[in-house]
């Protein structure tokens, strides 16, 4: 008999690479390619299309720890990027660029100097925090512009997208260490977990970009 739990996992493993690519599409189909947000929300899209793509191809000769290493800063790096052209406060966009910049130097020091085995989960639990950090503030700032509504910006779907992503990372993580709590028994109770947050938060990008006019050039 073929095992429930796989089909299902298979269905959501092709899934999550065809998703990405939908924001990709309406990004094309509406001539969205010059604004720089959605240049660096594009790139977001590839890295994620191409890290769930890399697994299914050439799952047994890829080491997933590094591949997951380089997507995750890489990523980190390009949203923080969308976050610091997003604002017009000269502060905020210092600040955006010093998390930027320190946080990539950090993780690259780390890695080259360590390796990506021995310190990948704190490495990958810090950059989720600063995530997580760095959205709140944009949704913050987005509330407080109070002549702006908030379901009319895409800059307010792909913070809240970001903020969902990496706090639900966080959550998977705690909740699925083996002997700890309930779900403790396969890694496959992980990945299922991980491909609902990842579908969601490649939902909300698709909202974003939906909702984005042409000729805006900015989110915010």
């Amino acid at each position: 008999m073929v095992k429930t739990g796989n089909s299902i996992l298979e269905l959501f493993s092709i899934v999550a690479i065809v998703l990405p690519l939908l924001p990709l599409l309406f990004i094309l189909t509406k001539k969205l390619y010059k604004i720089p947000v959605v240049q660096l929300l594009a790139f977001a899209c590839l890295l994620g299309f191409a890290e769930y793509f890399l697994y299914q191809i050439n799952n047994h000769f890829i080491n997933r720890q590094v591949t997951s290493a380089l997507f995750r800063t890489a990523e980190s790096a390009c949203l923080l990027l969308l976050f610091k052209i997003s604002v017009t406060s000269k502060r905020l966009s210092e600040l955006y660029y010093f998390l930027l910049i320190s946080s990539v130097s950090i993780v690259i020091a780390i890695y080259t100097t360590s390796g990506t085995e021995k310190f990948t989960i704190s490495v990958s639990h810090f950059q989720s925090i600063l995530m997580i950090f760095c959205a709140l503030l944009m949704l913050i700032k987005l509330v407080n512009a109070k002549d702006l509504l908030l379901f009319e910006l895409p800059l307010f779907w792909i913070s809240g997208a970001t903020f969902f992503y990496y706090s639900m990372y966080l959550l998977i993580e705690k909740i699925t260490v083996p002997g700890v709590h309930p779900l403790q028994n396969t890694a496959e109770d992980k990945l299922l977990l991980s491909h609902l947050a990842h579908f969601m938060r490649y939902i909300l990008y698709l909202i974003a970009v939906i909702i984005t006019h042409p000729r805006r050039d900015r989110n915010v």
